[in-house]
């Protein structure tokens, strides 16, 4: 039997069917993921952490935590509330990105 998986190891979803066309979701799902990075990475400078030091403060890879400021990351619900721990804020302040 030869099982055939389409899709990344990411939670952000990549259209399989075709490749040469973008699918709208997907960029809506980065752009949500890029202004979330770049408030986590605001707030851990506000804060006077390194990347690296932060990481390890809130117990996520420091390769991860790079991924999630760039962008590239889709972090679960789990690691959000590490996160809002680690920054002594609430979840859902890290998702308002507008005021």
């Amino acid at each position: 039997m030869i099982l055939i998986v389409c899709g990344l190891s990411s939670s952000i979803s990549y259209p399989c069917d075709d490749h040469n066309k973008p699918d709208k979701r997907m960029t809506e799902k980065i752009e949500h993921c890029v202004e979330f990075g770049q408030k986590i990475r605001n707030l851990r400078k506000a804060k006077g952490y390194s990347q690296e030091s932060f990481a390890l403060h809130a117990n996520i890879h420091r390769t991860y935590m790079g991924g999630i400021e760039r962008g590239e990351r889709n972090p679960t619900l789990s690691t959000i509330y590490h996160l809002a721990e680690a920054l002594d804020v609430e979840p859902w302040e890290l998702l308002k990105f507008h005021d």
